[in-house]
């Protein structure tokens, strides 16, 4: 049977394991076989060589390219890296721009592919230097999906919202900016996060690549080939805006009986406020809130393109979701407003005062938003997405020749 391998290590609320493990049953009701490897486990170096030399995996998969590098030693006492050597297609998934960890976003060989699951990410990493390989967008589907039946929708409408989410302290990084870099770098990132943050509810946010290489071109500066310092500024504002927004989302909703879970709040004072907050948090636990709660709260990672994996997971659990306006929401719902809001205290406090009050419709619009959702971006098309990937990397990485017309040869030698 062909197996698709993931591979992944600890991350905090165990995101990585959850989120990756989520995809097994969709590849298994594929007819694949699914194996999970945790390779931070020591017996996971016993294991992996034996699960690749079956030659039955399609592929491999993982978070962010890691273990995209790991290396193994063939019969002459050469070090190869090992996706390679057995010749596996290698799958990154990456939620996050490329200004973070820039070097997990390149390809270190022809059986490597790159996807984003975002259009703003996938953007700016077609303009970054080391393109090579493929570069895609991933395809979207529910996350962690709860069969219907198993939904007790009298249950959710007496449950809670929730917010999930890890939260920064924004002044802190301004204080690392100031403490760390000289000042004239500190001033310009200083300068630029206010105009984000003044600018919150806006679309400027989602393109902060543009805000930044706009305000070097007024300077008379062209970055275009100069992409350590785009890279940075880049990286530094979408942390900042990410901390703006997460930080402003909690001193909003600490004032209704929410739930706040999450690590990073120790700069929002919640004491005495209406909301219940919970320090950290684990994707495995979070499946009941999920299963259960009145709906989920979300916010984008400066992103409008496509869903978060909080969106996906509520409509895989036929759960409201209520998130900031983006042009996903409005490309695959038409009641796209009732469940949104923008990043203004009003907007925000509306939203969620209209779900508190009016529960049992709110539940029922949730329910019908999954299976609008499930609809357009069935399961089945994702998984055979990834597939048809791994067969066109296997046909890109091959070395022999494979013989064909009298008057084509491949692989061509000077690519």
């Amino acid at each position: 049977m062909s197996a698709i391998l993931y591979v992944y290590a600890a991350s905090m609320s165990d995101a990585l394991s959850g989120g990756g493990n989520a995809f097994g049953r969709y590849f298994e009701e594929q007819g694949y076989e699914f194996i999970s490897l945790n390779l931070a486990l020591p017996e996971a170096n016993n294991q992996l060589v034996p699960i690749l030399s079956t030659g039955e995996i399609e592929f491999v998969f993982s978070p962010m390219a890691y273990a995209a590098d790991l290396m193994a030693t063939d019969e002459n006492g050469k070090q190869i890296n090992i996706w390679t050597a057995f010749n596996v297609p290698f799958i990154s998934l990456n939620g996050d721009t490329p200004a973070y960890f820039f070097d997990r976003h390149v390809n270190i060989a022809p059986n490597f592919a790159t996807l984003y699951w975002f259009q703003e990410h996938y953007a700016l990493r077609k303009q970054l230097p080391q393109l090579q390989g493929v570069i895609g967008l991933f395809q979207p589907c529910v996350t962690d999906a709860i069969p219907l039946e198993e939904i007790d929708f009298k249950v959710k409408e007496n449950g809670k919202l929730f917010f999930l989410k890890n939260g920064n302290d924004p002044e802190a990084l301004k204080k690392l900016w100031v403490n760390t870099l000289s000042p004239t770098i500190s001033t310009m990132l200083l300068d630029l996060a206010s105009e984000l943050e003044s600018q919150m509810h806006t679309p400027l946010g989602h393109n902060i690549d543009g805000l930044v290489m706009g305000f070097f071109e007024g300077k008379g500066f062209d970055l275009d080939n100069f992409s350590q310092i785009r890279l940075f500024f880049d990286a530094q504002l979408d942390d900042y805006l990410r901390r703006a927004k997460s930080t402003f989302m909690g001193k909003v909703l600490a004032d209704f009986p929410v739930v706040i879970q999450g690590e990073n709040w120790e700069h929002v004072d919640f004491s005495g406020k209406r909301c219940e907050y919970i320090h950290g948090g684990n994707y495995y636990k979070s499946r009941e809130q999920y299963k259960n709660g009145l709906g989920i709260i979300d916010m984008s990672p400066n992103t409008s393109s496509a869903f978060h994996d909080r969106p996906t997971r509520a409509y895989g659990a036929h759960t409201l979701c209520i998130t900031n306006e983006q042009q996903c929401l409005e490309d695959t719902f038409d009641n796209h407003e009732e469940v949104s809001y923008i990043f203004e205290k009003e907007s925000l406090q509306s939203r969620i005062e209209e779900v508190l009050a009016h529960p049992k419709r709110y539940v029922e619009m949730g329910a019908d938003m999954a299976r609008v959702f499930n609809d357009k971006y069935p399961k089945e098309r994702t998984v055979k997405s990834l597939v048809d990937l791994a067969s066109l990397i296997r046909l890109g990485s091959r070395s022999d020749r494979i013989i064909m017309q009298d008057f084509f040869v491949w692989p061509p030698t000077k690519i």
